[in-house]
């Protein structure tokens, strides 16, 4: 009797021992950097601002941890919204980096224009976009003035897992590990 309950005893231990030892094996998301040149800025009547920014470069760049690489802008479309971004906007006129949230994003290739909805946010509780910002300013001051640079970081996160059965993705671009990164 006592030679089990040794045993139970010490089974109890390396169960309890173990616990703070499981760690999650996928990152949160990802950072995708879009950027394009001029761009125009407009206030909404609900507190949003339209953003359209100008001959972006047909290549986003996605970060993942370690790992960068280029996938065509144009896979962006799929992804889903509202996401979490930071816009920098810099000219002779202004510098500002601001943290927004992205809405109706949209993408005209023929143009080389991207198009969507930002809604300025006052706090970020994420960790991906923390080294992109460091002094955020407003959007109103952005209105009506010339930009020569236009970027976006822009939050991707990982989809939650499901218990269901669902099929793979038919289509997906894959980064060099071979997880798929983005929709097509």
């Amino acid at each position: 009797m006592i030679e089990y309950l040794g045993k139970g005893f010490f089974g109890l231990l390396i169960l309890l021992s173990i616990i703070g030892i499981v760690i999650g094996a996928e990152s949160p998301g990802y950072t995708v950097y879009v950027q394009g040149e001029q761009s125009t800025i407009e206030s909404t009547t609900d507190g949003l601002y339209e953003i359209t920014i100008q001959e972006i470069i047909p290549f986003s760049s996605i970060k993942d941890g370690d790992e960068s690489f280029l996938v065509p802008i144009k896979h962006l479309a799929n992804e889903s919204y509202p996401m979490n971004a930071v816009l920098i906007l810099a000219g002779s006129e202004i510098d500002l980096t601001s943290l927004i949230e992205i809405s109706n994003l949209s993408i005209d290739s023929e143009l080389n224009t991207i198009t969507f909805e930002a809604h300025p946010l006052e706090f970020y509780s994420g960790e991906l976009l923390n080294p992109y910002y460091d002094e955020l300013g407003d959007l109103e001051s952005a209105i009506e003035k010339k930009t020569d640079l236009s970027a976006l970081y822009l939050e991707i996160n990982n989809q939650v897992a499901e218990n269901a059965w669902s099929p793979p993705f038919q289509c997906c671009f894959e980064g060099p590990n071979g997880q798929c990164y983005m929709k097509c």
